[in-house]
This record gives C-alpha cells, structure tokens and sequence, in this order.
C-alpha cells in the first residue's frame, strides 16, 4: 500500500498551501481564516463557502477539498456538519457555545465563544479568548513598523477569581441569553402578524369576515408567544441550575486544593 506524503505551507501560522501526494491545493482564507475559496494546481476555483457568524456554513459551491472550513486556515478542524474540533474541546457552532468547559475556567468563561463577538475575535487555541483576526497576532511574533518586537504592557496585578466571581459571571450570562429569547419571541410573534392580518386584508374583501380573520391572527399568535416564552422560562431555570451546578463544582474542587495543600505540607 503507497504512503501518501502532504505537506503545509503556513504563512505567520494560517495554511495556504496543500500538497496532497502531488495533487496541489491553495487556500484563499477571509480576515478571520476561515476557508472562503479553495483553487486547484493550474489557479481553477474549486470551491468557495460563507459563513454565518457562529461558524455554520451558509453557502457553499463545488467540493471542500479538506476538513477545513470556519477558521479552518488557523486549525479549527470539521468534525461533523456542526461541529469544530479547536485543539482544546470541541465548538458547537450551531448553539454558539463550547461543548466542554474551558481547561482554564474559572479564569475564562465556561463555554461562551469569544465574548458574543465572532467577528472580532477568534480562539484558536479552544482555551482563551482574545486572539485577533489578524493570524500574526494569534500565533507570529508582533512588529511595530520600524520592525522592532512590540513591548506588551504591564497590567496591573488583578485578584484571583473566585467561586463567587464565576457565578455571578454565568448568572449574567445566562440573563442576557433569556433576555435575547424572550424579544426574538416577542419580534417573532409581532412579524407573523403583521404578515398574516396584511393577508386577511389582501384576500377577504367582506369587513366582517376581515374583522373575524384579523381577531384569529390575533388569537393564534399571542398562543405562539406565550409557549415560545414560556420554553424561555424553562430555560432559565434550567440555565439557573447549571449555573449553581458550576459554583458548588468549583466550591468543591477549592476545598480539594485546600485539602492536598496541607496534607503536603503535613
């Protein structure tokens, strides 16, 4: 059986280039490294992908020639058709969130991705936030113009985090997420309708019955909003537990730190 060789070229750490066995492959990548067009040997596009903020693929023509895709220049690795692998845990584009918790939790959010701010950021290391756009500010050394290495400021030392700090920080997160589902309810009920009494008044020409057709919509989708936010609410509470979950794990897991503190020093 033949051994196929591949070979990378990366450029400050974003792939460009593939060469698969002979079979050659460039990648053009947009301002985060995501894969937007893939070309062949002789310049031939052979694929190109949009995405939506949160990573899932929005558009796409042609064949994807590897398992790259949403910030896939910079190692986000496809494993299903939601789903990143990012060397740490794994991303789940779908719900916007990480699927496992951060190695570095409490001092970096649990499972949010980037703050709520993809286009700005990215985490290609799958543990911290904070990595720019820019691929030679992730991974290659930083440069003023004049060449020399930037000096990185000196922050002012900060207190340790503590199990307190990490439920008030997932507490708020999660009512800023209720907040969200209960006004997409809202705007969500409001626009179907809009759109369904605009068609009693194109297709029913009897005011009466216009009157009684209206009064249905009305009826129907103040039943829609209701049951849409009462899910918010479950929601909530479900979020409430996790977030109660995450302070007694971090509750207990300081008491074990204590604990192996003095046996050691016993």
């Amino acid at each position: 059986m033949a051994t196929v060789v591949t070979s990378f070229t990366t450029i400050n750490g974003m792939l460009v280039h593939e060469d698969r066995g002979g079979v050659e492959t460039e990648y053009v990548s947009d301002s985060l490294g995501s894969l937007v067009q893939s070309r062949n040997s002789s310049g031939t596009k052979t694929y190109d992908a949009q995405y939506w903020p949160y990573g899932e693929l929005q558009t796409s023509t042609g064949t994807n020639p590897s398992s790259w895709g949403y910030v896939g220049l910079l190692g986000y690795l496809i494993d299903s058709a939601t789903m990143l692998y990012v060397r740490a845990r794994y991303l789940m584009t779908k719900f916007a969130r990480w699927l496992n918790v951060d190695p570095l939790w409490p001092r970096e959010l649990a499972y949010d991705y980037v703050r709520g701010l993809p286009v700005l950021f990215i985490d290609p290391t799958g543990m911290v936030c904070g990595g720019s756009s820019n691929p030679g500010q992730v991974f290659g050394p930083q440069f003023d113009p004049k060449g020399k290495p930037k000096q990185k400021p000196k922050l002012p030392p900060q207190p340790a985090p503590t199990c307190k700090d990490a439920l008030d920080e997932c507490r708020d997160a999660r009512e800023h997420d209720y907040t969200f589902c209960r006004d997409v309810c809202n705007k969500s009920a409001v626009a179907g309708l809009a759109i369904c009494t605009a068609r009693c008044n194109l297709l029913i020409e009897a005011p009466p019955l216009i009157f009684l057709c209206i009064s249905g919509c009305v009826a129907y989708f103040a039943g829609v909003e209701l049951l849409c936010l009462n899910a918010c609410n479950e929601l909530r509470e479900q979020w409430r537990n996790d977030c109660d979950g995450i302070y007694f794990t971090c509750l207990a897991e300081a008491n074990g730190i204590l604990k192996n503190n003095v046996r050691d020093a016993l």
